[in-house]
């Protein structure tokens, strides 16, 4: 009887050991790369960037304008990362440009393929979050 608990404890253990490392593998092979992510702000006109993420860098194109802003990563968890505004090329107020360094992003890689990840991203401007798709770019 205790070699079936002792079994049984042993086979649980391993198997949350086996998803973990999974999702693990899963969000590392996110952490470097060049992505495509898409969204509307306020029933707008849709706005594309081009996200390039290198270590704990990363930079974002958008593909009308052509402006790039520089990003701060700090990864919190193995599928959690925080951004935080460094610089643009684009021209903005004093004040958008304090506002953006103020604000701290959080994203969290809820799953993905070989094609794309999906994430959910709050930020502290804002009360709301929003879940999308980063297409990975070969």
């Amino acid at each position: 009887m205790k070699w079936i608990f002792t079994s049984a404890v042993l086979l649980i253990l391993c198997s949350l050991t086996v998803s973990f490392t999974d999702k693990e593998a899963v969000c590392h092979k996110y952490r470097n790369g060049k992505y495509l992510m898409r969204f509307r702000l306020d029933n707008s006109k849709e706005i594309a960037f081009i996200c390039t993420r290198n270590g704990n860098w990363q930079t974002e194109e958008n593909r009308d304008t052509h402006a790039r802003s520089t990003l701060k990563i700090k990864w919190v968890r193995e599928c959690t990362y925080e951004i935080r505004f460094v610089s643009t090329t684009q021209k903005v107020s004093a004040e958008d440009l304090a506002l953006r360094k103020k604000a701290l992003h959080t994203v969290q890689i809820t799953g993905g393929t070989d094609r794309y990840y999906l994430y959910t991203h709050t930020s502290s401007l804002h009360k709301n979050s929003r879940s999308d798709t980063a297409w990975i770019i070969k």
